[in-house]
């Protein structure tokens, strides 16, 4: 395990929001326990070594493409259509 300190950089409009992950025991999986408030919509997410500084020697992983809403209003999956 590291004793380095990891954080997913949630970015959500202009917002930067780093939230300090963990390492599950006795594997290199990295875990977000709570997505920031105030993260909506389309968001980006990268893992960081540096909370404040988020440049390419910083970055261990992502971009990942999330899509965030609100507690309760997650659109109701509908069928593709077909022509």
């Amino acid at each position: 395990m590291t004793s380095t300190p990891i954080y997913a950089v949630f970015f959500s409009g202009l917002m930067k929001l780093p939230v300090q992950v963990r390492i599950t025991a006795g594997s290199k999986d990295y875990k977000i326990d709570t997505i920031p408030a105030g993260v909506s919509g389309q968001t980006y997410v990268l893992l960081s070594k540096n909370s404040t500084n988020f440049s390419d020697e910083n970055i261990i992983a992502g971009p990942a493409i999330l899509e965030v809403y609100p507690k309760g209003m997650i659109p109701a999956a509908r069928p593709a259509k077909c022509k």
